[in-house]
């Protein structure tokens, strides 16, 4: 983990900004499209049930499974997965806290995150809470554009200030084996302070936000000198892949020196600007695509082949924590890390992954969307 190539492994909890950031995009698309198309009318209270409707099924056939079947299909020597240990039961802590994840506040609740049931899932509750925000936002942006931005512009601001007063408050861990700055009987290490909470994540969905309204907006798009395009065209690309470099690898020369490596303006500087810069690297690669300025990327982002592969991603979401535990809790020798093994083990985990989504896919996921669109047309 603390190899340069590491970062990446470290690092990838930002695919959680990358899925905020589409989603934000993709549902004020619509909702704003829909609203132009109907004059302003739109059945608000079916808006919110739908999205209730679109992600919990699935969800509850993944709680019911690890509750009721894992703990019978598990034969291995580690405990990690069913809780044999008298210290952390997971499949206990399940049948606790069960409707908190049906509620989608697992995030909140309980707020000892060790207890927390299917620890993985937390992301969910972020987007389902912002979610809740995004009609009304949605809404000003039609009644008032301008208004509407400013809006959302102002929640951008107040999530990053949001951001630096608590790293603030205690110096927060920004990387792997480091340790909080600050030690005092106000801080719980058990208590997530900022990594799966709305008002510290909401950055790349607000801003995915704003794409969604240009893209409805300006269907084409010309940079202000059409004789530069090629100048800013590259300019943007060159800036978008430095910025994401330094989110991705940034922390690799000084992280992990010592426990307390980065001093707190470091510290506050880092998860204040961290998922900004990363959402602005991701949302110029898709505006790029959009409006024609990424040659060969567009190209490669466009085929075929990933589009089956698209529709299964939310199940691929849900399962992939299970099937590495399931792995992992059945090895009855010491695993080595190292690339080739990782490589190896990473792509039989992938195609995995996928088959089981595809199977439940076939069998509940993608059924109830088609009784969806049967009931909409009613």
């Amino acid at each position: 983990m603390k190899t340069f190539l590491g970062q990446l492994i470290v690092s990838s909890y930002l695919a959680g900004d990358t899925f905020l950031l589409i989603s934000g995009l993709v549902l004020t698309y619509t909702i704003l499209g829909r609203l132009e198309r109907n004059g302003g009318r739109l059945n608000w209270a079916w808006l919110y049930i739908r999205r209730y409707l679109r992600l919990t099924p699935m969800y509850a056939v993944l709680l019911l499974g690890f509750v009721f079947l894992v703990p019978h299909v598990v034969d291995g020597p580690f405990p990690l997965l069913v809780g044999q240990d008298i210290g952390r039961n997971p499949i206990l802590f399940c049948k606790q806290y069960w409707w908190t994840n049906m509620l989608y506040i697992n995030n909140f609740v309980p707020l000892d995150t060790t207890q927390q049931c299917m620890d993985w899932t937390p992301f969910l509750a972020i987007e389902m809470q912002l979610f809740l925000i995004t009609p009304p936002l949605v809404f000003l942006l039609y009644k008032c554009s301008k208004v509407g931005l400013a809006a959302i512009v102002s929640l951008i601001a107040g999530c990053l200030v949001t951001n630096a007063v608590i790293e603030a408050q205690w110096g927060l861990p920004i990387a792997m084996f480091q340790v909080p700055l600050k030690h005092n009987d106000t801080y719980d290490p058990t208590f997530d302070y900022v990594g799966n909470k709305p008002y510290t994540r909401a950055t790349p969905y607000l801003i995915g936000m704003m794409l969604g309204f240009l893209f409805l907006k300006k269907p084409v798009w010309q940079f202000p000198y059409p004789k530069f395009d090629i100048v800013f065209n590259i300019g943007c690309w060159i800036s978008s892949c430095i910025v994401a470099n330094k989110v991705i690898f940034g922390l690799y020369d000084e992280a992990y020196n010592s426990p307390t490596a980065v001093n707190m303006l470091g510290r506050v500087s880092w998860q204040m600007l961290s998922h900004l810069g990363y959402s602005a690297s991701i949302s110029w690669v898709i505006f790029a695509c959009n409006y024609g300025y990424a040659g060969p990327i567009r190209d490669i982002l466009e085929w075929k082949v990933w589009r089956p592969l698209s529709h299964l991603t939310y199940m691929v979401y849900l399962f992939h924590p299970l099937t590495l535990q399931l792995w992992l809790v059945t090895q009855r020798d010491p695993f080595y890390f190292n690339l080739i093994n990782m490589t190896s083990f990473f792509f039989a985990q992938l195609i995995s992954v996928y088959t089981i989504s595809f199977i439940f896919g076939i069998l509940i996921e993608f059924p109830l969307l088609r009784l969806e669109r049967a009931i909409m047309r009613f």
